[in-house]
């Protein structure tokens, strides 16, 4: 289709500075193309009287990471730092009220429990969900949790955020590494030697979720003999989703 595949952009890294503005540019154009469409979506809804019943809701599965620190690496799938993991979430309520900013972390595996909330149809007892229900209109409301992540592409890697700290546990190499987001959002200090105590209350946690995570699948009825067709997964290599 002419389109650059995601192996050739990464056959740039480390590269030089002008090879990373290019490939930033490219993905700073595929940002403004979306929001070019959703505003002309916005307008629509005005135009039909539409927009002020709507519940309508922008986000993102993830974001990517531009060889920021010092793994070389452009993209998403091994990715567990805050590039990749910090995505924004807007809100859109029915009506017309005043339109404020809240710092409380929530995951997107709590949108669906939040949506079925906000529309008032409670969560079926047949549906097994890690998210939890909260209010739209008031999140600060939401439960304080742990929020965890992990990848088995190109590396196996699992990230827990509480709090201020993040801890991340890499298996395949025996590492691990934890940071005061709030001290330090760009995660370039890891000071897990100077807190074990913190370490160690993470990666208790962690477990507790991955066993957690592994028990609902296991219980979730889902089919894990479905199988791709060669057009999707040379679609989804093309992605970087598959190797």
């Amino acid at each position: 289709d002419g389109g650059i595949s995601i192996e050739a952009i990464r056959s740039k890294v480390p590269g030089n500075n002008d090879d990373l503005k290019y490939i930033k540019a490219l993905y700073d154009s595929e940002i403004r193309y979306t929001d070019h469409y959703l505003g002309i979506l916005m307008k629509m809804l005005k135009e039909k009287n539409l927009y002020d019943d709507c519940l309508i809701i922008v986000t993102a599965d993830h974001g990517e990471y531009f060889n920021e620190k010092s793994d070389p690496w452009i993209g998403h799938a091994k990715i567990l730092y805050q590039e990749v993991l910090h995505v924004p979430l807007l809100i859109k309520l029915p009506g017309t009220g005043q339109a404020k900013v809240s710092n409380t972390p929530v995951s997107l595996i709590d949108l669906l429990p939040g949506i079925l909330n906000e529309i008032e149809i409670q969560l079926p007892d047949s549906l097994v969900v890690e998210g939890q229900t909260w209010d739209f209109e008031v999140p600060e409301m939401a439960a304080s949790r742990e929020f965890c992540a992990y990848t088995e592409l190109f590396q196996n890697a699992y990230a827990i955020e509480k709090d201020d700290w993040k801890y991340l546990w890499f298996p395949d190499s025996r590492s691990s590494e934890l940071y005061n987001l709030a001290e330090n959002p760009a995660e370039t200090r890891n000071v897990a030697d100077e807190h074990p105590e913190i370490v160690k209350e993470m990666v208790t946690k962690l477990d507790e979720w991955v066993n957690s995570t592994m028990n609902l699948r296991l219980n979730s009825g889902a089919d894990s003999s479905f199988e791709f067709s060669d057009d999707e997964l040379n679609e989804l290599k093309s992605l970087g989703y598959v190797q």
